[in-house]
């Protein structure tokens, strides 16, 4: 195979963000090609880019079947000695290794990553190394390890910059910013996040990762509490969601601005784009993000309005069981007891608040069942949110 043929179809091989039914174009297209023209190495490449489809895909795919790819790949290599399908299938297999989680697992991945990013660059194939590096990198942050995450992703951006990859660059710079906020490093994760829009602008991108940018620029605005930039961030996340029909994403991005505003102080505010969020999955037909959307919606009401809260929580449920949504229907009726503890406590505490004048009650003698779960409940829920 030509070195030009060879570098345009590892580029299919190495893409990112891509969607499912891309990744299946993809790979379709690799093996027509290889059965038509009998070769090799663009089999390989065909298998490895079908065995990525099976990771993604939950209903027709597993691990089983993306593994049987990349082994008959591995053979077809070794038995043709193709130095860049052995690269390629051991890119495949720390990606497999890497979905699998845990420690072993992690490590084995991180051991094959390895081993790619060397082979490709002993090829001189440039795209392909930097792409490995960036595996690794977002291998050592699963592990846990951002400092050394950071490094690969540095060293992988050095290279998309040489060989001028915009789309490339804007996803490293993405995952930088992302570590960045990881280690509590808002400052820095800023520019970085702006510096990934910049780059997927100048790409032509317009689309799901710029938007997913935006995302994460807001996030990390919301921390040094500038409401009005984060604003501006939502908004830009939120035309480009519109523009594709991503309700779900546009909802994420509304997801911070409340999360924004109730750390500014500002529940009102908040409770407003929590109600349009339920407003845009409705209109969408999306009556399972409604459904959550409206769960959202009551617990941030639960300690502002708990008669508000508990109203829309019967909503939600009444909703869930039409759409036979057991799962969720246990969490709502927690919210619902929730709500219906603090109406109690409420009614309690004002009655306390007439006697005041001639009677004192320590709060200590106060009785609250429950207390002790809902605290622990409510440390868990805050813990997982962090």
């Amino acid at each position: 195979m030509a070195e030009a043929n060879l570098a345009l179809n590892l580029e299919q091989v190495f893409r990112e963000n891509e969607k499912l039914d891309e990744v299946r174009r993809s790979s379709e297209a690799l093996l027509k090609q290889a059965s038509q023209n009998g070769d090799s190495t663009l089999r390989v490449l065909g298998l490895c880019k079908a065995a990525q489809a099976d990771l993604m895909d939950p209903a027709h795919g597993s691990r089983i079947a993306a593994l049987e790819k990349v082994r008959e790949a591995k053979a077809l290599a070794e038995e043709h000695l193709l130095a860049e399908g052995a690269a390629v299938v051991k890119y495949s297999a720390a990606r497999i290794h890497a979905k699998d989680g845990g420690e072993d697992g992690l490590d084995q991945a991180l051991d094959l990553c390895f081993q790619a990013v060397d082979a490709f660059h002993k090829l001189g194939q440039r795209r392909a190394e930097a792409s490995s590096m960036l595996m690794l990198g977002d291998i050592h942050g699963l592990l846990q390890q951002q400092d050394a995450a950071m490094r690969h992703y540095k060293e992988a951006l050095a290279i998309f910059k040489e060989v001028g990859d915009h789309s490339f660059c804007g996803c490293t710079r993405h995952k930088l910013s992302k570590a960045y906020m990881m280690k509590g490093q808002f400052l820095r994760a800023a520019p970085a996040a702006q510096r990934a829009i910049d780059s997927y602008k100048a790409a032509g991108q317009n689309d799901q990762a710029q938007g997913d940018c935006w995302i994460t620029l807001a996030e990390a605005q919301s921390q040094a509490a500038d409401i009005p930039k984060v604003q501006e961030s939502i908004a830009q996340a939120r035309t480009i969601f519109a523009d594709i029909q991503d309700v779900a994403s546009e909802a994420k991005a509304m997801g911070v601005l409340v999360k924004a505003y109730m750390q500014n102080d500002s529940p009102a505010e908040a409770v407003d784009v929590a109600k349009q969020v339920v407003t845009r999955f409705r209109e969408a037909g999306d009556h399972h993000g409604e459904c959550q959307a409206l769960l959202s919606l009551a617990k941030l009401l639960l300690p502002l309005d708990p008669e508000k809260a508990e109203r829309i929580a019967s909503a939600a449920m009444d909703l869930m069981r039409g759409l036979g949504m057991s799962n969720q229907l246990e969490e709502c009726k927690d919210v619902k007891a929730r709500c219906d503890h603090a109406k109690a406590a409420a009614e309690v505490e004002a009655k306390i608040w007439k006697r005041s004048d001639f009677m004192h009650v320590p709060r200590s003698l106060i009785v609250d069942p429950g207390c002790r779960g809902r605290l622990q409940n409510e440390f868990l829920e805050f813990a997982k949110a962090a």
